[in-house]
């Protein structure tokens, strides 16, 4: 049997395709092995025997293929992880209303309090790539890190790690709460306003995970009464976020499209390659897969 052929749905250079062992071809049917995202409206054209997706997610592509398939966990951790940071601190330092000043030419200094993550206890839902490297860059900068997963073991990073079926008892004492959790059946909906409720009013909710976790009104109704301090919205239910929602105008809530992390950042991209290299050569030696999502 000669070469595997592989289809890239996305853009490699010569270089980058060179380290595969495996020939390029641009006929979806011939691919034995796909390298990235394929639209869904052309699923049917593929006959693989192995996927590597470009995302860590991978929801969408649930019962799409008879093969075994992986995702990209692992490229995403620096660049979400610094977008959380940067996030957190414009709003516990009001960078919102000071741009806003800077809009308007005003030389501007108001007296409102501001906060630091020195000190800060950080409840952060997953503890893989995301959370691990969210938990490392906290710690360095004084935060007490408390993770919650399926099943309970030490993670790099985390002060502590519990069940996330535990979460309630926490929730009380936190100063942040970070999910980078996907949609499954345990995460849909896991928060809701009562749970809002039992929060400090000073806690900053982040959300780089999946929009699934709360529906979107009960965000708007939680800012709207005030029951928390602020909000940093990455992902949010039924996206794009609809353009009459209340959150777009807060001061206290910072929203962005869905690219806390991309490959719009080198690293993360490279990272990607490595480790796409990594799994199809592999896969190729029949030898054993990281990330894997779907086995047949």
């Amino acid at each position: 049997m000669g070469r595997l052929k592989a289809y890239a749905c996305l853009p490699l250079t010569k270089e980058q395709k060179n380290r595969f062992h495996v020939d390029f071809t641009k006929n979806k049917g011939e691919a034995d092995i796909v390298i990235g995202n394929p639209k869904l409206d052309e699923i049917e054209e593929f006959h693989p025997i192995f996927v590597q997706l470009e995302s860590a997610g991978y929801e969408k592509y649930e019962g799409k293929f008879d093969c075994i398939v992986a995702n990209a966990s692992g490229a995403f951790g620096l660049g979400i992880s610094e977008y959380v940071i940067c996030a957190v601190l414009m709003l516990k330092r009001h960078m919102k209303k000071y741009i806003g000043f800077q809009n308007k030419h005003e030389w501007n200094r108001f007296g409102d309090h501001i906060g630091s993550i020195y000190g800060d206890t950080v409840l952060i839902l997953g503890t893989g790539d995301l959370g691990s490297n969210i938990a490392k860059r906290m710690k360095a900068m004084g935060a007490y890190t408390i993770g919650f997963r399926r099943n309970v073991k030490e993670v790099d990073g985390f002060d502590e790690v519990h069940s996330i079926k535990e979460l309630d008892m926490y929730i009380s004492n936190a100063d942040m709460l970070i999910s980078c959790i996907p949609d499954n059946n345990e995460s849909r909906y896991l928060l809701s306003k009562d749970d809002f409720k039992k929060m400090k009013s000073n806690l900053i909710f982040v959300n780089v995970g999946r929009g699934s976790l709360v529906h979107i009104h009960e965000l708007e109704e939680v800012m709207e009464e005030g029951l928390i301090q602020g909000m940093v919205l990455d992902v949010v239910e039924n996206e794009p976020l609809s353009k009459e929602s209340i959150l777009w105008d807060m001061e206290n809530v910072i929203i962005t499209p869905h690219i806390s992390g991309t490959f719009e950042l080198d690293k993360a991209f490279e990272l990607f390659i490595d480790l796409a290299v990594e799994n199809v050569n592999n896969f190729v030696c029949e030898k054993t897969l990281k990330n894997i999502v779907f086995n047949k």
